[in-house]
């Protein structure tokens, strides 16, 4: 029960897509690398839904959308500025992503399993740069929060890999394996799905038009 309703409540990014995808071609495409996000995870969550349906593992499915998600999220923050004077930090960070992930791969060879280290690990880096950039956002921001599209994602991306790090946690041998903590974890992420999956869709509502749709704009008002 608590995978079916996490994997419902996960449906909903697809909110933020669709409404990505009728506002692409207007707005800035420096957000480009977040719409992509929220399609991967809509396809992710439904592949999922699918998988599940017909009583298949989704593990492989699973890791495949992890590594995608993380390294379309490195590549939003580098679109932000956070490594623009820092090039070969961003490729380096790719690099050792994709080389963790495919270590960790290698490793479980007979798919049913979770890279669970891997997402612990990126999960982390993740909340470490959302934060950062928030600090940035309220640091450069002098209007309402809210309507800021940087900083509703990036206190999306906190929530959910935290509470991400907490599910992960919970599958690794030692680390809070009771199963009861278990469920009481992957009930909280399905919540979470729902509210970051909203506050995705605002964050899309909020991202600026880009200069070409600005002056096609002012043009028909003449």
């Amino acid at each position: 029960m608590t995978s079916a309703l996490s994997n419902q409540f996960g449906l909903s990014i697809g909110i933020a897509a669709f409404l990505a995808l009728l506002r692409v071609r207007s707005t800035d495409s420096s957000f480009y690398p977040f719409y992509f996000f929220c399609w991967v995870g809509f396809i992710h969550e439904l592949s999922d839904w699918l998988l599940l349906s017909g009583g298949y593992f989704t593990s492989w499915n699973d890791n495949v959308y992890t590594l995608v998600a993380v390294v379309l999220v490195i590549w939003q923050f580098w679109e932000w500025g956070l490594w623009r004077e820092r090039d070969w930090l961003y490729l380096v960070l790719l690099s050792v992503t994709g080389l963790f992930w495919l270590v960790e791969t290698c490793i479980r060879l007979d798919g049913t399993a979770v890279n669970s280290w891997f997402c612990l690990f990126s999960s982390l880096g993740v909340v470490l740069m959302s934060i950062w950039w928030i600090g940035v956002v309220f640091y450069r921001e002098d209007e309402y929060l809210y309507k800021n599209p940087i900083f509703l994602i990036c206190f999306g991306f906190m929530v959910y890999y935290s509470v991400f790090i907490l599910a992960e946690s919970s599958w690794i041998p030692g680390m809070n394996d009771r199963e009861d903590y278990r469920q009481m974890v992957y009930k909280v992420m399905a919540w979470v799905k729902l509210v970051t999956a909203m506050l995705f869709a605002l964050s899309v509502r909020w991202v600026p038009l880009c200069k070409d749709h600005i002056l096609k704009l002012c043009s028909g008002r003449h």
